[in-house]
């Protein structure tokens, strides 16, 4: 096309359209509309080597109607950047322009090959983001997790040499008392009807819960795993282990209870292999046959519920509460 166009408008046919978008012009605004059917719509190409980095003028896509896919293929860049998703745009911090998507039920990102942040503020449409290389930071809710996530949400750490992929689950605005849920590939929360997973390469997940008196559970941590739970403000209370502390929690465990009057209560009534050792202190819980740890500060009271068999408890320190 003529250098002197400025606007392309690119109309699919009605059905099973699939769109490859390598590249983009800097001074044309290119609209590719899919019309009626299944659209795919590749952002970043379809070659060996995909990336959006040629995408350098304004890009609007329109899935249309029915059931339409877009897919931000970013795998061949190699810096270190900001990606922000919400529900209509992604953006990339060094592209000019952020990166439209209307009328769409499904996003996929694939990012670059550094050590990212991928910011997921609002979803409407289900989504997969795939870290790829690198260690990456994935913070999730903008603050208010069940009002700005509502569509499914898979995370996937992706390759990486160390053990530095994080998950931040960020809902301290949230103004309503909540019941949170932790486990090894998976966060709830109460009113929260979607699913939010995450596979085995994410290797730390924080909630920061919000300031309100909250319970929040921590039943299960994913081999080598740190799960950090931040109470924020508010009475909170912390239940560890879902019953069985050495077989669930296979990773560590974090608790900051915050200001307030926050409680912990250590979980292992279910443990089916007695005559256990526990030792308490003012900030950790071991035991026997446990791998991961329990670390808890600003916290007013530790409650351990033991397994029925003959055990020996060890208290050497108490909180300060």
């Amino acid at each position: 096309y003529s250098p002197s166009v400025d606007t392309i408008n690119f109309n699919g046919t009605d059905g099973q359209n699939v769109f490859f978008i390598e590249d983009t012009h800097p001074s044309v605004n290119l609209n590719i509309n899919g019309q009626d059917g299944d659209d795919r719509f590749d952002v970043g190409g379809a070659g060996l080597f995909p990336s959006l980095d040629g995408i350098q003028g304004r890009l609007i896509l329109n899935g249309g109607a029915d059931d339409d896919f877009v897919h931000f293929i970013d795998t061949a860049h190699v810096g270190s950047e900001t990606y922000v998703l919400t529900a209509a745009n992604l953006t990339r911090n060094d592209l000019p322009f952020p990166l439209p998507y209307l009328g769409m039920e499904s996003v996929r990102l694939d990012a670059g090959s550094g050590s990212d942040q991928i910011v997921i503020e609002e979803l409407d449409d289900d989504a997969i983001v795939n870290g790829a290389g690198g260690n990456d930071t994935f913070v999730v809710g903008n603050g208010d997790i069940d009002s700005n996530i509502t569509a499914n949400l898979d995370i996937l750490g992706g390759a990486t040499l160390g053990p530095n992929d994080h998950l931040i689950l960020e809902d301290s605005v949230d103004t309503n008392p909540d019941t949170y849920w932790l486990e090894s590939n998976s966060f709830n929360k109460f009113n929260f009807p979607p699913t939010l997973t995450f596979d085995d390469s994410i290797e730390a997940v924080t909630l920061n819960a919000n300031p309100q008196a909250n319970q929040i559970h921590v039943d299960s941590v994913a081999n080598g795993a740190v799960f950090t739970a931040n109470g924020q403000g508010g009475d909170d209370l912390f239940l560890v282990g879902d019953g069985d502390i050495d077989t669930n929690l296979v990773g560590d465990v974090v608790v900051n209870g915050g200001a307030g009057d926050n409680d912990v209560w250590l979980q292992d009534a279910l443990d089916q292999v007695g005559n256990d050792s526990y030792v308490l202190t003012d900030t950790t819980l071991t035991k026997t046959a446990f791998s991961g740890s329990v670390l808890y500060e600003s916290v007013s009271l530790v409650r351990l519920f033991a397994n029925e068999f003959d055990n020996t408890i060890d208290i050497d320190g108490t909180v300060a509460g």
